[in-house]
């Protein structure tokens, strides 16, 4: 759990997450899945 010894760690985690899954929802919409 990188919050637990990371400042940055909440934060860091939350965009990762934001970030992947704008990702695979353009990239799934590009294909024509959705």
């Amino acid at each position: 759990m990188p919050e637990l010894g990371w400042l940055l760690g909440y934060p860091f985690a939350l965009l990762l997450m934001v970030t992947t899954t704008a990702l695979l929802y353009l990239g799934f919409k590009r294909s024509g899945w959705l």
